[in-house]
C-alpha cells in the first residue's frame, strides 16, 4: 500500500527532477550545449525509449538573463534530422536565431546564436524541435525543455524572495496502449511517472 503524497512532496519532485540539470549563463553570456539522443526511461505503462536532451526528459532547465548573448550548440545523436524552436522568445526567426528551417542532420551539429534584448520580458519559455515532418513525433516522445529568462520582474522584492519550482507536465498514451485519449493517458512531472490518486493536499 502506498501512502498519499502531500502537495509539498509533489513540488519537491519537481525540484529533484531538475536537480543539477540547470544550465545557466554567466557574466552576460550563455554558452550552452544540448545533445539530442534516444534514452531508455520509465513512462506510465512501463519502460520506453524517449528522446531526450543531455539524457534527460525534460531537458535541462536553461537559465538566462535579459541582455545575454546566447550561444547554444545543438548536437544531433538521433537517427533523424532535428532542430530547435525557442517558443515565446522575442528573437529573430532567421539566420542562427529562432530559425525553424534550420536542419541538423543525424550526427551533425549547429550553433544557435542570438542576443536577448535588455528589456526582454522575464518568464518561462519552451525549447523544442520544430523540424518539418519530425516535430510532432519528437515532441510527443518528450523531446523538449524549459528556458527561464530572468529580467525586471525578478528584481521585485516579493518575487525575488519567493520560493520557486519549475514543473514540466506531460501527458501521453502509456507505453502499453494505443495513442488515443481512451487508451490510458499517462502523466509525468519532470519526466517521472505520476499517480494523481496519491496526492493529499
Amino acid at each position: 500500500m502506498t501512502s498519499p503524497l502531500k502537495l509539498r512532496q509533489v513540488l519537491g519532485l519537481g525540484l529533484a527532477g531538475l536537480g543539477a540539470a540547470r544550465l545557466a549563463s554567466r557574466g552576460g553570456a550563455a554558452d550552452l550545449e544540448l545533445v539530442a539522443r534516444a534514452t531508455r526511461g520509465l513512462l506510465p505503462g512501463g519502460p520506453a525509449t524517449m528522446l531526450t536532451y543531455n539524457g534527460r526528459s525534460p531537458g535541462p532547465l536553461l537559465e538566462v538573463n535579459a541582455g545575454d548573448q546566447m550561444r547554444l550548440l545543438l548536437r544531433n545523436d538521433l537517427k533523424e534530422p532535428t532542430n530547435l524552436h525557442f517558443h515565446g522568445l522575442r528573437i529573430s526567426p532567421t539566420g542562427s536565431g529562432d530559425n525553424v528551417f534550420l536542419c541538423v542532420p543525424p550526427g551533425g551539429s549547429t550553433t544557435y546564436a542570438f542576443k536577448l534584448t535588455a528589456d526582454h520580458p522575464a518568464g518561462l519559455f519552451f525549447a523544442h524541435p520544430h523540424h518539418h515532418g519530425h516535430m510532432a513525433d519528437q515532441v510527443f516522445t518528450v523531446l523538449g525543455g524549459t528556458l527561464l529568462v530572468r529580467g525586471d520582474l525578478n528584481r521585485i522584492s516579493e518575487v525575488a524572495a519567493a520560493s520557486e519550482a519549475v514543473l514540466v507536465l506531460k501527458d501521453f498514451a502509456s507505453a502499453s496502449a494505443a495513442v488515443t485519449a481512451e487508451a490510458g493517458m499517462g502523466l509525468v512531472i519532470n519526466g517521472q511517472p505520476f499517480d494523481p490518486d496519491r496526492i493529499d493536499t
